[in-house]
């Protein structure tokens, strides 16, 4: 049957879903997409443009009926999220398969993202083991800037976005490149246009612009890389108190990148750059006052600035701060307030405090000792090839500790993490091949394992080769 011909509305817009406990991953990511509407008339929405007032249910369902680009903020919030599951997702995936519209997974956290057929048939725009919260913020910066072009490119091949005064006026007038000619090169011509932008911005004073252009010439992103031309432009904005500029000045100067090192001034620059909120900065300052060196060793300072950080959500300030509580540097040992940090850099990903977690519950510090709660975190950090996680999954498995004793699972997490070089999961590989313990018995094997394991000085294994020799 021959379909009736009637008129659809063209999808011209990016709609970003996501849930609200990962807003500070949203503001910053609207950064980069405010230059593209005011110069691109982009069509940019999430549901922080509802006013008091309008009918917000009917606000969302207009901005999904215009979307061509969908933004997904994937982390386990996000998915854990009803309203998203329920109200948002399913006419994302029905626009995507019947209107053409392009759906981009960006990783905010580790999550199941893997897991869910529906979601991870779409090309992530970042690896999925490398979620933004366990990125630098430079780094984060870069696929925020990767993300920008994907959706320009996605846009501009539907020449739903315009780039404003991008053409010379000695060129007025001449005939339109092919549409083939324009595919060729609209990507490199919105670079250039982008660059050019940023770059006037940068020379009218913005600060802002010049802390980005300093960013990009530091990087090589979208130019090349240059540092006296970085220095220029990040000197420029840190002196008109920009706080990304502070902090990449303070990377240059720490690892001398384009100026003489000097980690004195790197610190000055750090610490302008701490005292306006910049979580990295914070947790660098942490560090510097934990390590001593360039300031005196001061383990109260060292919490004091980790713990502003990890208010933030920076995942290793978190870490620490708790392995401070924990071990009584810099105050009181508490092992409440240490859970407490620990957990949220483990909740927000990160495979070492999984594992520190995984401890916690197993030991009963700061809780009441639970050996299955102890296990979930354990299989969290070895699922992400954290070699300690391995070995305490194998731990669990070989002892039945909050887990069914399966010796042929244990010794499959031993191999994992003693190929890895954990010095306890050879020694305890060795024991498996040694008594035949979920694998057939095999000496030659365990003498390989022992002796690895005696040689970055494990007790255990040196006690054994030395009983051998005996």
């Amino acid at each position: 049957m021959a379909q009736l011909a009637g008129t659809m509305r063209a999808r011209t817009g990016v709609f970003v879903s996501y849930s609200h406990k990962d807003q500070s991953v949203l503001e910053r990511m609207r950064q980069f997409f405010a230059p593209l509407e005011r110069e691109w008339n982009l069509q940019y929405w999430d549901d922080s443009r509802i006013k008091p007032g309008m009918d917000w249910h009917t606000e969302i369902k207009n901005a999904l009926s215009n979307a061509r680009v969908a933004i997904l903020l994937i982390s386990a919030d996000f998915l854990a999220s009803e309203f998203v599951v329920r109200d948002e997702l399913p006419p994302l995936l029905a626009a995507a398969k019947n209107d053409g519209t392009m759906i981009l997974p960006l990783i905010v956290g580790p999550s199941l993202f893997g897991s869910i057929e529906s979601l991870s048939r779409f090309q992530a725009v970042n690896d999925p083991k490398r979620p933004l919260k366990k990125l630098s913020a430079i780094q984060r910066d870069e696929v925020f800037m990767k993300l920008v072009d994907t959706v320009r490119e996605a846009l501009g091949a539907q020449n739903s976005v315009q780039i404003r005064d991008s053409t010379p006026p000695e060129s007025a007038g001449a005939a339109e490149p092919s549409a083939e000619a324009r595919d060729d090169t609209s990507s490199e011509a919105e670079r250039v246009a982008t660059f050019g932008w940023l770059r006037k911005q940068a020379e009218s004073g913005n600060p802002g612009a010049q802390a980005e252009l300093g960013a990009w010439y530091a990087t090589g992103m979208m130019t090349e890389q240059n540092f006296p031309e970085a220095l220029k432009w990040l000197t420029a904005a840190a002196e008109k108190g920009n706080a990304g500029a502070q902090y990449n000045l303070a990377k240059m100067y720490t690892n001398g990148k384009g100026v003489t090192k000097d980690t004195a001034r790197a610190f000055q620059y750090l610490m302008m750059a701490a005292q306006k909120g910049h979580a990295d900065a914070q947790y660098y300052i942490g560090q510097a006052y934990r390590e001593g060196g360039d300031v005196p060793q001061d383990y109260a300072k060292a919490r004091e600035w980790y713990a502003k950080a990890a208010v933030q959500g920076h995942v290793d300030a978190s870490n620490n701060l708790g392995a401070m509580y924990q071990m009584g540097l810099g105050g009181a040992k508490d092992d409440v307030a240490a859970l407490k940090y620990i957990r949220q850099a483990a909740e927000a990903g990160d495979a070492g405090a999984q594992h520190n977690l995984g401890i916690m519950y197993r030991e009963g510090n700061g809780t009441a000792a639970d050996p299955v709660e102890a296990y979930k975190w354990f299989c969290k950090s070895a699922g992400q090839g954290d070699p300690k996680g391995q070995l305490q999954v194998g731990n669990h498995l070989a002892y039945g500790w909050g887990t069914p004793q399966n010796y042929e699972e244990a010794v499959k997490w031993y191999i994992k993490s003693a190929e890895q070089g954990n010095a306890q999961a050879q020694f305890n590989l060795s024991v498996c091949y040694g008594q035949g313990k979920g694998v057939a018995v095999d000496y030659a094997k365990a003498m390989v394992w022992v002796r690895r394991a005696a040689e970055q000085g494990y007790a255990q294994a040196q006690q054994v080769l030395d009983s051998l020799v005996k």
